[in-house]
């Protein structure tokens, strides 16, 4: 498959700042001098989405498309199915089993990734984050599974 790497980056930035905007509207903007929750979000959404949009027209532009394999956009979509991992499983599953499978995830789309070297980072992180953000932070995160 021939596209652009440009072409490609300037896409997932512009679908990562459709979905900042789209949370960014539902909440209170306010002004540049009394700010509301939305009003930081949607300005690095607008921004990001004009990024996007040059980053785009550099890669049409210039036209060095690059063949690009399936093991690559794998790679990508596996980073990109991560986020949404972590996003879905810290309220189901807590902290430390979120990071573990938000880990596997992400380290699969190495294709050379054991699966000793993808535990041993996960059960790092996961030790780490565990104890940084539950204990040494105290923020009310969910360490424990809510089954």
């Amino acid at each position: 498959m021939n596209l652009s790497k440009d072409v490609l980056a300037g896409t997932f930035f512009l679908i990562v700042a459709a979905i900042t905007i789209c949370g960014a509207v539902g909440l209170d903007i306010g002004s540049p001098e009394e700010m509301g929750p939305g009003y930081f979000p949607l300005t690095v959404g607008v921004l990001l989405a004009m990024i996007a949009v040059a980053v785009m027209f550099k890669g049409v532009k210039v036209g060095s498309a690059v063949e690009l394999s399936l093991q690559e956009l794998r790679g990508a979509g596996l980073i990109f199915a991560a986020v949404f991992v972590f996003a879905w499983a810290l309220d189901h599953l807590g902290l430390p089993i979120t990071v573990l499978v938000t880990t596997f995830v992400a380290m699969k789309a190495q294709s050379q990734a054991s699966l000793k070297r993808i535990a041993s980072v996960g059960l790092s992180i996961a030790l780490f984050c565990w104890l940084t953000f539950g204990f040494a932070l105290d923020l009310h995160i969910p360490l424990l599974p809510s089954w």
